[in-house]
C-alpha cells in the first residue's frame, strides 16, 4: 500500500484530511490538510518515510 492509497481509503472509510492531519500531529509526524491533498491527488510522489509509514500504518490501524 502506497501513502496515496492510505489517504485515499482513511477518506473513503469517513476520515477526513483534517483528522488525520490531527492525528499525525499527535503522533509527533508533523503535516497538514493541504500535504494531505497534493498525497491523495498524486501531486506529492515522494512523502517522506516518516509520514509515508505512518500513514500506512493509520491505515492498517483502521482497517481501511
Amino acid at each position: 500500500m502506497t501513502p496515496r492509497e492510505a489517504v485515499q481509503r482513511l477518506n473513503k472509510k469517513g476520515m477526513s484530511q483534517c483528522a488525520i492531519s490531527r492525528y499525525m500531529n499527535d503522533k509527533g509526524v508533523l503535516c497538514n490538510q493541504a500535504t494531505l491533498s497534493r498525497i491523495a491527488s498524486g501531486q506529492i510522489d515522494d512523502t517522506g518515510y516518516n509520514l509515508g509509514t505512518a500513514l500506512v500504518a493509520l491505515c492498517k490501524r483502521r482497517r481501511a
